[in-house]
């Protein structure tokens, strides 16, 4: 009989082996619990942090002065001419604010 892989005899052990297999086997099932538990959290863990990251930003970032102050107001036109297999983009920026800034 191999043992381990089948029920102990309880019958003449005179080395005491049996008892040292049943409990190792039981150390082993403590060490198994402890790391199914430790999966479990690890699983709960990897769960919870989408759900808190979900979260909607309540505010917008406020531009800095140095934004406000180099702004311009432009009206901004594309124009796309294609001809014998070439294609011409053109980009219009204009404006009142923008002619006085750069003339």
């Amino acid at each position: 009989m191999i043992l381990g892989l089948f029920p102990v005899n309880r019958g003449f052990d005179p080395d005491g082996r049996a008892e040292r297999i049943e409990k190792n086997e039981s150390e082993k099932m403590k060490t198994m619990k402890l790391y199914t538990v430790l999966l479990a959290l690890l699983l709960a863990g990897m769960a919870m942090v989408p759900c808190v990251s979900a979260t909607e930003k309540i505010s917008e970032r406020l531009p800095s002065q140095w934004e406000k102050d180099h702004t311009v107001q432009v009206t901004h036109e594309t124009t796309y001419l294609y001809s014998e297999g070439t294609l011409k983009v053109t980009d219009i920026y204009s404006g009142d604010e923008f002619q006085k800034k750069f003339g």
